[in-house]
């Protein structure tokens, strides 16, 4: 039987929504200063290991060895492949393109569940809902691809994109079946653990280090700063420029209803007057 939407659920897929799509904006502008594989394996070295302590010291059993491994093999597939890929490409992609391209992830999920031994074969509704939604992602993405957009979207960085989605796919399809820990949180926190020494071995083999420049960072920082307070100061002026025309079209308004005034008032006593002059006439007259 499935289950209905709830009013909760809709409110969770909305936070995920917001969450997960602001992640990309932020690795696009970490990358401008960070190196891409050592920010990333920071990044899921801190989290897995506040994770991991977390539930050790809630009670959790510590995990085997085949578990370990199959943490790693996710890991390796979803972390190292999958987000390593993607912060390596946000170097010269777009992170508007970025999660165009990253919504192709579902399309993957399907073919590699369907290409693995035993797996599940698409309907021809989740096929042809999958064509019409990757058709979308190209209609969305094809002007910006070909206009090179911000920082220059590179072929090389597109295909890394979409081999980093089905990098995603593959670890999403085999967690499936994975000896991992009873407890989801102690599973995801081996996995970044894991994750994150493989993306300091890519770091290292791709002489990272060499890049790494802490000062440059608090610069970056400062100009991200500097860029939303500009973007502020703008919106103000723009906003005082808007109610100072505000007050000078109320003026003018003003001025014209107040001049109508006076000139229906002054019609009213140039015609009194007339009345004033032509009956002492009438009058003379005998009219």
């Amino acid at each position: 039987m499935e289950k209905k939407m709830t009013a909760r659920m809709w409110l969770a897929l909305l936070v995920l929504y917001v969450a997960w799509g602001s992640t990309y904006l932020a690795i696009r502008y970490a990358v401008e200063s960070l190196p891409p594989f050592f920010m990333t394996g920071t990044r899921f070295l801190v989290a897995g290991l506040v994770v991991y302590a977390w539930r050790r010291l809630a009670g959790d059993p510590a995990p085997g060895r085949r578990q370990w491994r199959s943490a790693a093999i996710i890991g390796f597939f979803m972390l190292v492949g999958g987000i390593g890929g993607v912060s390596w490409a946000e170097q010269s992609v777009a992170s508007g393109i970025t999660v165009l391209i990253v919504a192709a992830v579902p399309l993957w999920i399907v073919l590699v569940d369907a290409l693995r031994p035993g797996g599940k074969h698409p309907s021809w509704q989740t096929a042809g809902g999958l064509l019409v939604g990757m058709t979308g992602i190209l209609i969305l993405a094809e002007p910006a691809l070909g206009s090179g957009g911000e920082g220059g979207n590179h072929l090389a960085s597109v295909i890394v994109l979409l081999l980093a989605t089905l990098s995603w796919a593959i670890g999403s399809v085999y967690s499936r079946g994975a000896d991992l820990p009873k407890s989801p949180l102690l599973g995801a926190g081996m996995e970044m653990l894991a994750g994150s020494a493989g993306l300091y071995i890519i770091g290292l083999l791709s002489r990272e280090a060499g890049r790494l420049d802490l000062a440059a960072v608090s610069t970056s920082i400062q100009s991200i700063q500097g860029q939303h307070d500009a973007r502020d100061r703008g919106y103000r002026i723009n906003l005082s420029r808007a109610h100072h025309r505000q007050q000078f079209v109320r003026r003018v308004q003003l001025h014209d209803e107040v001049f109508s005034i006076v000139q229906v008032r002054r019609g009213h006593r140039t015609r009194a007057a007339r009345q004033e002059k032509v009956r002492p006439r009438r009058a003379a007259i005998g009219v």
